[in-house]
């Protein structure tokens, strides 16, 4: 696993969500990246998994993508794919406070 950040936003506050019943996590991540206009700042590349694509609006959404809105210091984190394991390893990469997180427990019984 490699997460390419392309900004490092100063103590952000994190949003993530990862899929599970109903995929909410992933809608709710979704709805907040494109209505508080954010940026894309970095993106988690999975060795491990397979080849996907998505296209949403006609542009490509990464499988698991990190975003950045500066207004409210907050980073976004969306993910396509059920991988729970990543959440200790990008939020140390980021130095931040997670704030809210879409993940249902079940898959922290992994």
């Amino acid at each position: 696993m490699k997460i390419k950040l392309i900004k490092k936003p100063k103590d952000p506050i994190i949003i993530e969500g990862f899929p599970g019943f109903g995929l909410v996590g992933t809608i709710a991540c979704e709805f907040l990246v494109d209505h508080l206009n954010t940026e894309l700042i970095g993106k988690v590349l999975l060795e491990d998994e397979p080849a996907m694509v998505a296209i949403h609006k006609g542009k490509l959404v990464e499988p698991l993508s990190i975003s950045y809105n500066k207004k409210y210091n907050l980073v976004i984190v969306h993910s396509m794919t059920a991988t729970p394991m990543l959440y200790a390893t990008w939020i140390s990469h980021l130095s931040a406070r997670p704030a809210a997180t879409m993940f249902f427990a079940t898959y922290l019984a992994i």
